[in-house]
């Protein structure tokens, strides 16, 4: 891609723009606290501050009172219980599934008219996920993955342990350093040593057949072995 493409800010703003009207997964649903109903959670959805709620269904709303803008629940709220979003601003107070359910002193308006603006939520493999107007179910875009995956009790598990990295770059180059094997020799050896046809150059690899391990070895671990239980089946 050319230049602009990794350093635009106007390039940034447009891809966002773009992701956002797909399925983009948010985090886990139990990390959140929104496997319970009455439970409430803010998340960020590139740059735009979203409530999330669960009233025995999932919901997603702008963090964006409709009277006059105002946010309604800081950006660092934590997950909690919460039985309606009121706004500091002019209490006008929401019900978890974003409809108005009363506004001071505006006895005349249209409840319907008012409610928060949606956007698409849906949950899937314990995940939270989230689109602005999508052209498609997040099942269509998943496409073959849940019939990859179904072995993985994905729903059961709980966050156990989290790494974090800032890294000084444009989302691009991640996305396009982890979907490629020519680096992996000379930076990943430990790897090579594991899956020996990851130290070929990132050429002829069986992705769609597996990948075998060494001999001897079976997972991605320094040493190939688990004294881990495996899950059923």
């Amino acid at each position: 891609l050319p230049r602009e493409h990794y350093v635009d800010q106007g390039s940034f703003i447009r891809e966002r723009n773009m992701l956002r009207g797909q399925w983009t997964c948010i985090g886990r649903l139990d990390e959140l606290g929104l496997i319970q109903a009455g439970r409430i959670a803010v998340v960020d959805f590139y740059g735009e501050s979203i409530i999330v709620t669960h009233d025995g269904d999932l919901h997603a709303h702008a963090n964006v009172c409709r009277h006059r803008g105002s946010q309604i629940l800081p950006e660092n709220c934590p997950p909690g219980d919460m039985k309606a979003l009121r706004c500091p601003y002019h209490s006008w107070t929401y019900s978890l599934d974003g409809s108005l359910m009363h506004a001071p002193h505006a006895e005349d308006i249209n409840p319907a008219d008012f409610k928060l603006t949606a956007l698409a939520v849906e949950s899937w493999g314990g995940w939270l996920w989230l689109a602005e107007d999508p052209k498609h179910t997040l099942l269509a875009q998943l496409g073959d993955v849940p019939e990859r995956v179904k072995r993985y009790p994905l729903g059961e598990l709980v966050v156990g342990l989290r790494f974090t990295y800032e890294v000084q770059a444009n989302w691009k180059v991640i996305a396009e350093n982890y979907n490629e094997c020519y680096h992996c020799g000379p930076v990943h050896p430990e790897l090579c040593r594991l899956v020996p046809a990851f130290g070929g150059g990132g050429i002829d690899i069986p992705w769609e057949d597996g990948v075998p391990h060494r001999e001897g070895a079976w997972t991605f671990t320094m040493n190939g072995t688990s004294d881990r239980a495996p899950f059923p089946d």
